[in-house]
């Protein structure tokens, strides 16, 4: 068996997260109160707007894309057009960016295309080597004696960024509230998220 087929063998779809526990609910003031219903007002609004925008977005892609598809195969590929409208004009922008084909369905794929498959399919492969060899030496000496140190760089990239471990949205109300204050700079939060039922 082959390097390609120990990876074709290993290959691993990514896993959704887990779903957290229940929130407290917080008593609020008055003032409060309005402002979360104020929020929840424009929250709706915004999910409307969002919904027409997205259906006339859908109408006017479904109206240009038997114009892109004949200009392109008569060979005079565009990625974008000016639509005008009676008091606006809108930009139709297309992209070189499409989804990832599923291990499943590569063979349908395959057939579909045949000969050409090679030519408009390439395998984005990543190896990563799992955290337990990380952790543990006598792993990280059985991949060294494998491998060897002069030939490591021969077969693997190596790059890193520092990341909060687990939790630590929870783990740092356990350092002291200077230390929490002067990491600040450092560790951005991401912005916190509003849902309203």
């Amino acid at each position: 068996m082959g390097f390609k087929d120990v990876l074709d063998k290993n290959r691993k779809e990514a896993t959704p997260a887990k779903a957290e526990k229940k929130a407290p609910v917080l008593e609020t003031s008055e003032e409060m109160k309005e402002v979360i219903d104020r929020v929840a007002h424009w929250k709706e609004k915004l999910t409307e707007a969002k919904s027409e925008l997205e259906a006339s977005e859908k109408e006017v892609i479904d109206y240009i894309d038997p114009f892109y598809d004949k200009m392109a195969r008569s060979g005079d590929f565009t990625k974008s057009f000016i639509v005008k409208g009676n008091q606006h004009e809108a930009t139709f922008v297309s992209s070189d960016k499409f989804s990832d084909i599923p291990n499943e369905v590569i063979e349908e794929v395959k057939t579909v295309l045949g000969d050409d498959f090679d030519n408009f399919v390439k395998d984005k492969t990543t190896v990563t080597l799992k955290p337990d060899v990380l952790e543990n030496e006598v792993l990280q000496k059985e991949l060294m004696d494998a491998i060897g140190e002069e030939n490591f760089a021969k077969y693997f990239d190596v790059s890193g960024k520092w990341k909060v471990v687990e939790g630590f949205d929870k783990k740092q109300y356990k350092l002291d509230e200077e230390k929490r204050q002067n990491l600040k700079p450092f560790i951005k939060k991401a912005k916190p998220s509003i849902k309203v039922r």
